[in-house]
Formats: C-alpha cells, structure tokens, sequence
C-alpha cells in the first residue's frame, strides 16, 4: 500500500503549460502512425464506396466488325472460283455489374 506522501499532487495548469499540451497534441496527431493509417483507410473506403456507386449503371458497349475474305473457292459442280465474302456485324453489349459483397 502506498502511503500519502509518494502519490503526486495535483498541480493546476498554466497558461505556458496549456501551449505545450496544445503543440504536443498536434505533433502527435500529425506524425501518429496509426491516425494516418486509419486516414488512408478512409480515403480508400470512399474511393470504394465511389466505385460501388459507379457500378449500379450500366455498361453500354457498341461494336461493328467487318470482315472481308477475297481468294478461291470450289463451287457445288467442282470448278474453283474466284469469290469476295464481306460480311458486317454490329452488336451491342450491354453489362450489368451486381456484386453484393461491395
């Protein structure tokens, strides 16, 4: 048990004091690993929650392929003859993107 005269006594804070316990505060949450780690880990919450917004509109994606074949080919009574095949093919893709993990 301790007796009454190790315990410190309370000692009122002074202006001068104030200022210092104001500047280490701000050093420590300035220069605190772990206060910027949680501030990154922030930043990258809202970048996913950015992302999981982004997600709910559809991707629209139009394409056109043309293709053109020119050379030989056996007809149905067995002569070669010359062809040209050109063929076009448009297509849309339209992508829903639903993950109910984000």
């Amino acid at each position: 048990m301790r007796s009454s005269s190790t315990v410190p006594k309370f000692v009122p804070c002074t202006r001068r004091c104030s200022r210092r316990l104001a500047n280490v505060v701000q050093v420590a949450s300035d220069k605190n690993v772990d206060i910027l780690k949680a501030r990154q880990q922030v930043e990258a919450s809202r970048g996913q929650l950015e992302s999981a917004a982004a997600s709910i509109f559809p991707v629209i994606a139009p394409s056109v392929v043309l293709d053109h074949l020119q050379g030989v080919n056996r007809s149905d009574i067995g002569q070669v003859v010359p062809v040209n095949f050109t063929t076009l093919q448009p297509a849309v893709l339209v992508q829903f993107i639903l993950n109910p993990a984000v």
